[in-house]
Parts: structure tokens; C-alpha cells; sequence
């Protein structure tokens, strides 16, 4: 065996001087045909290298998967030919051939790590694997584990496709041309080419390619791609419109404000692709465990070689299951990833599925996460001869070209009423108070009671009461008025988000031990709502430094703090925290800080997300408890009963197909709809 694995590894030697003398010599050749010019500066050279690492790494990365899938198909054909070689021996002996070229890559591999990385590590062990059985003459063990070890390969690399297909399926698929508008010509141009400032055209079914402001026209845009908001939103003149949202109606002239990658949904895949790349504590465990455990394999195979015999101790090798746990912790990794990406749960900072199993304490921000940004109308108060209907449709009438939450609640309950628009003019809007308009010869007051008191109508008795019971519930009266007669009232409060009281008792069910809500917001508002939701403690009116400040005294005390907020006042407090959890369509600073975010803005993602990393964090535990348990039998096996290599080499492989199709079960899990 000495002496044939010494033939194989001279030849492979002899291969790798080969291939360095012919790259040096190409390599002299061509800086004597293209000489590098003395005048290059320092920052021209420092831009060239860097240019051309980033273009040597994505070539490295597609030569390697194009390789993975080359050896992987070969190894399989090898298999059979082993196999058929035992009846045809002509075929057998191409068959080693076949042998030999696919035990190439683990060979360099293996050189990489001992040479480059300065270590021992499971390379080794494959390596010594593969060579041994074939120097003791054993073409079937020698075919399966080769064939195992390009699976791996291969199998790791379909995964991170099937990761990278989610993430960049998230978003349409962009056009490669667009239509340019130039001294009042339209032309059809590749999307590379396009510049800033440069005015688009994009009309009805088309898809918008760049970040940028409308410079003309009107549209309807469907923008759930990238924010989550299934209602469509009326796009005009001024208005910003990102990449990759569908226009459903009208036609528009952008200005190119961001292009390739610089737009949104460029940065946001490039976040995405660092998430595919993440290996948690657990994965790097197994890797770690098959790195560690290959230098006493070897020595104690070396040891056992002379009492047990070259068969028995390559079996020994074999049957340890270094490689196989470094595979399948990385394939559960990448598969639960997928899992969440599935769900709408974007991992930007891989360490927080880590950390999300300490968390004890679960901070939430109000405003725009346990409530939405959209307020509705509770009920209407009639203090008049008017009826409820009338007092809407002047209120709407007035707040109509308004944009506040408050106008947006009123004129939407006026429609979903069917009311009548009314015709008014000379609108006068006081910031923060209310608005003043003409209806025929009647002036109309709509706003705040601080706001009619102050414009010297007088606020009649009921009104008076319910005003300091509504704001006590952490509602907003808005009064209505004609001329000097207060003839109404609308009662108007914050939409909880839904499910926003499920995920609390969920999370406390999952043994949170406290679930707070912070707000900038007054305390009886604050309160309200918690009562609502069953919270175990509110803090109000608290400044952006003091929402930090207070996850800093918890963790002081011991406690993991995540905190879930989507504003810019939230960010401060979210980079403090142990787990940032942000909504899509909050603010981008809340986006950017946030570790973990909810694409489609549901808060009942995030017990999920608890779940799905325990269930993560228990699945790699099993596969270093099943592979430990299998190679210890399997090992007792070999030594105890002399199980033979052929027959060993079998249960290994009907074991690994099992495992396999267990990791990737996540992928495959029904989501819940």
C-alpha cells in the first residue's frame, strides 16, 4: 500500500510542478508582450489590483461550482464503471483513470490547507481516505468516497443557489433597456448606460428600473416588492419612486436620482448576499470538530495499521464522519436561512440568530409597530341639528387636500360612507391645530378644541366631558364647526397592528419574561394602548437617548434586550440592543441599524423567528449527536467484528442519503399561509 500510494502522490506532485511552471511561463509572456507602464501612480496601481481581485474572486467562485459539478457528474459515472468493471475488466481499468482524475481536487485542497492555511485539517483525512483505497485495491469504497465528497460539494453549492434565488427572487426581474428621453426624442437604451440625470419614460406594465423623482405625469404604483404595503400609491410630479416597483396605470417621466447598485433594491440584495455567507456558532462547531478530530484519526489509524491491518484501519478512517458533519451543519445553516427569507424575515447581521435565543426582554416602539401609521374614525358626537353624516362630509371636505394620518382617517371613512364631496375654497391650515374653508357663504372650522376655543367659539358641555375621557383612552377628538356653532365632533384613535396582541402572548408563552412598549407618546396614550395588548410595562414620553439609555440599564441588570422599532428615534436604542428588529416600511435609518427585518411588516413574524432559531440551534445539535453516535458504532463495528470495508463503505453512503434528505426538510416545510 506504501508503495502505491508513493507512486500516486509523485504523480500528483510531478501534475502540480507542472501547472506552476506553465502559469509562471504564460505569466512571463505576457508582461513581456504588455509591460507594465513605470509612470502608473500609486493609486492607479492600488485601483487595478482591486479591480482585478474582485474580478479574480467571482471567476474563482464560478470556476469552482463549474468544477464541483464537473467531478460530481464523473464520479457518478465512475461508480457505475466500477461496478460493471467486475464483469467487463476492460472497463475496470479505465475506471481507475476515472478514479484518479476525480481525487485531484481533494488533493489540492488538502495541499491549500497544509501549505497556505498551515494546518492539518479534514482535508487531510479525506485526502489519506481516498488515496488509501486505492492503494489497497479497493475501486467500489474508493468510488463511494469520492462520490460522497463531490456530493458534498455540489450539494452545499445547490443550496446557496436555492438561498441566493430567494433573495434575489424577492424583487422582479429588472429590463435590460429603457426608454430615454433626449431633446424631446424617446430611444431605447441599455440600462447600463443610463446616467444621473437622465429623464426616463416608463408607462403602464413596466417595471421602474432606478431610484429617482417624477419630473411629469401620474401613476398608480404597486410598491409591495419593497415596502410590504399591498395598497397601491398615486405617484405625481415631486414624488419619489424607487427600483423595481410596477407601474399599474398612467405614465411617467423620471429623473434618474440612483442607478445600479447604488439603488435600493441593489443595496438591499448586497445585504442579502452577506447573509447566505453567514455560519452560525453551531456550524463552525462542526466544522471546527472535523478539523480538530483529523490529526488523531490519522494517528491512531497509523497506530492500528500493524495489529489490525491496512483494510481495517483505512475502514477506521472511513467510517468517521469529519466530513459528512461539516456538510450537513452548513446545509441545515443555509437551508434555515432560506426558511426565513421564505417567511419575509431578512437576516442582515447573522450573529442575532445567535443571540435571539438569550433574549429575555422584548422592547417595542408604539408608534408605526404596535400601531400603524393610520389612525380611524372611532365614532361621530352630534351636538346640532346636523346629522352624523353632514359632520363628516364637512370635515372631509375641509381636510380633503391634506396628508396627516387624521385627514387621511376622516376623508376615508367619508368614502367608505359614500359622501358627497363637498366644494370648498380659501383653506387655512394652522400647523399642529386645525383648518378653516368657505362653503357658500358658511365658514367652516375643523380641528383640535385648543383650535375652536382660541377662535372664539365656545365648546358645548358634553363635548367639554368627552374630551377628557377621550384623551385618557389615548384618542384625538377633532371638532367641527360652521360659522359661530360647534355642531360636532369626531372621536378619532390609533389602529393597533394586527396580531399585535397575539405576538405579546405568544412571546410570553415562549418564555419571554417581559414584553415593554416604549413611546415617545403621553402616558395615558401610551397606557391605552398597553392595556390593550397585555404589556407588562409602559414607558412614555421618553426621548430617543432615554429609549438607549433604558435598554442599557436592563442589560446591566443581566437581561438580552430586542428591541422592534421603525422609526429614526428608535435607532439609537436598536444599536444597543442584543437584536434590532426593524419593519420594512419604517425609516430607512431604523432599516439600515436593524439586524433582523420584517419585509412584509408582520409582527407575527417575530415569534416565529424565536422559533425557527431554537429550532435551528436543535437541529445542528442533532447532527453532531447522530454523526458522533454512527461513527462510534460504525468504528466499533470495524475493530470488534471485522465488518468489511465494501460493506461498511455501503452503510455509510445509505446513511448519508438519509441525513441528506433530513437537512433539507426545512426548505421543503410547508409555510403557513
Amino acid at each position: 500500500m506504501i508503495i502505491e500510494s508513493s507512486i500516486f502522490l509523485g504523480l500528483y506532485a510531478g501534475l502540480r510542478l507542472f501547472e506552476r511552471y506553465s502559469n509562471k511561463t504564460l505569466i512571463n509572456l505576457s508582461l513581456a508582450r504588455h509591460p507594465v507602464a513605470k509612470t502608473t501612480t500609486t493609486d492607479e496601481n492600488t485601483d487595478l489590483n482591486e479591480s482585478t481581485s474582485t474580478s479574480s474572486k467571482k471567476t474563482a467562485d464560478t470556476v469552482a461550482k463549474e468544477t464541483a459539478n464537473h467531478h460530481f457528474k464523473l464520479s457518478t459515472a465512475t461508480m457505475g464503471m466500477v461496478v460493471v468493471g467486475r464483469f467487463y475488466p476492460p472497463l475496470s481499468v479505465i475506471s481507475w483513470g476515472f478514479l484518479i482524475y476525480n481525487t485531484l481536487p481533494i488533493l489540492k485542497q488538502t495541499e491549500a490547507s497544509l501549505f497556505k492555511d498551515k494546518e492539518i485539517k479534514n482535508d487531510l483525512l479525506t485526502a489519506v481516505v481516498s488515496v488509501a483505497t486505492m492503494a489497497i485495491g479497493s475501486p467500489v469504497t474508493a468510488s463511494i468516497q469520492i462520490w460522497i465528497y463531490h456530493l458534498s460539494c455540489k450539494m452545499v453549492n445547490k443550496s446557496k443557489d436555492l438561498s441566493h434565488q430567494v433573495l434575489t427572487g424577492v424583487f422582479s426581474t429588472q429590463n435590460k433597456k429603457v426608454w430615454l428621453l433626449t431633446d424631446k426624442t424617446v430611444i431605447e437604451t441599455p440600462l447600463d448606460d443610463i446616467n444621473l440625470g437622465d429623464i426616463l419614460i416608463v408607462r403602464t406594465g413596466d417595471i421602474i428600473p432606478v431610484d429617482g423623482e417624477v419630473t411629469k405625469g401620474i401613476a398608480t404604483l404597486d410598491q409591495h416588492v419593497l415596502t410590504g404595503e399591498s395598497m397601491p400609491v398615486e405617484k405625481i410630479k415631486g414624488d419619489s419612486v424607487f427600483s423595481s416597483t410596477l407601474i399599474l396605470a398612467g405614465e411617467i417621466q423620471i429623473c434618474v436620482q440612483k442607478a445600479g447598485g447604488e439603488t435600493t433594491v441593489a443595496q438591499l440584495n448586497e445585504i442579502l448576499e452577506k447573509t447566505v455567507d453567514y455560519k452560525s456558532k453551531s456550524q463552525l462547531k462542526g466544522e471546527k470538530f472535523s478539523n480538530n478530530m483529523a490529526l488523531p484519526l490519522l494517528a491512531g489509524a497509523a497506530l492500528l495499521t500493524p495489529s489490525l491491518g491496512a483494510a481495517t484501519a483505512v475502514g477506521l478512517l472511513f467510517s468517521a464522519p469529519t466530513n459528512t458533519v461539516q456538510m450537513m451543519t452548513s446545509l441545515q445553516t443555509l437551508n434555515h436561512l432560506s426558511s426565513l427569507v421564505k417567511k419575509g424575515i431578512f437576516i442582515k447581521d447573522g450573529r442575532a440568530l445567535e443571540n435571539i435565543k438569550k433574549i429575555d426582554i422584548v422592547f417595542f416602539d408604539k408608534t408605526g409597530t404596535l400601531t400603524e401609521n393610520k389612525a380611524e374614525v372611532e365614532r361621530i358626537m352630534v351636538c346640532s341639528s346636523y346629522t352624523s353624516d353632514q359632520i363628516l362630509q364637512y370635515a372631509a371636505a375641509t381636510e380633503g387636500h391634506l396628508k396627516h394620518p387624521i385627514a387621511n382617517a376622516i376623508c376615508h371613512e367619508a368614502v367608505q360612507r359614500d359622501l358627497e364631496a363637498l366644494p370648498i375654497d380659501n383653506q387655512h391650515y394652522e400647523l399642529g391645530a386645525g383648518i378653516s374653508a368657505n362653503y357658500l357663504d358658511a365658514k367652516i372650522r375643523v380641528g383640535s378644541v385648543r383650535f375652536i376655543v382660541e377662535s372664539g367659539l365656545k365648546l358645548p358641555n358634553t363635548l367639554q366631558q368627552l374630551h377628557l375621557q377621550i384623551q385618557q383612552r389615548g384618542h384625538v377628538l377633532i371638532v367641527v364647526a360652521i360659522d359661530l356653532e360647534v355642531i360636532g365632533a369626531i372621536e378619532i384613535h390609533p389602529r393597533l397592528r394586527v396580531g399585535a396582541a397575539d405576538v405579546v402572548s405568544q412571546l410570553h408563552a415562549q418564555g419571554i419574561k417581559k414584553v415593554c412598549m416604549i413611546s415617545g407618546d403621553y402616558q395615558q396614550t401610551a397606557e391605552h394602548v398597553g392595556q390593550q395588548l397585555g404589556l407588562d410595562e409602559i414607558y412614555a414620553e421618553m426621548l430617543p437617548q432615554q429609549k438607549a439609555d433604558l435598554v442599557v440599564k436592563y442589560q446591566q441588570l443581566g437581561h438580552k434586550v430586542c428591541f422592534v422599532g421603525d422609526g429614526i428615534n428608535d435607532a439609537l436604542a436598536m444599536k444597543q440592543a442584543d437584536v434590532s428588529i426593524s419593519l420594512q416600511s419604517g425609516s430607512d435609518v431604523a432599516s439600515d441599524v436593524a439586524q433582523i427585518v420584517l419585509m412584509d411588516d408582520k409582527l407575527a413574524n417575530i415569534p416565529d423567528l424565536f422559533t425557527l432559531s431554537n429550532e435551528l440551534e436543535q437541529r445542528l445539535k442533532h447532527v453532531m449527536l447522530f454523526w458522533g453516535a454512527y461513527g462510534i458504532i460504525n468504528i466499533t463495528a470495524i475493530s470488534t467484528l471485522h465488518l468489511p470495508l465494501v460493506k461498511s463503505t455501503l452503510l455509510f453512503g445509505s446513511v448519508f442519503s438519509a441525513a441528506s434528505i433530513h437537512a433539507f426538510l426545512p426548505w421543503y416545510k410547508k409555510e403557513d399561509v
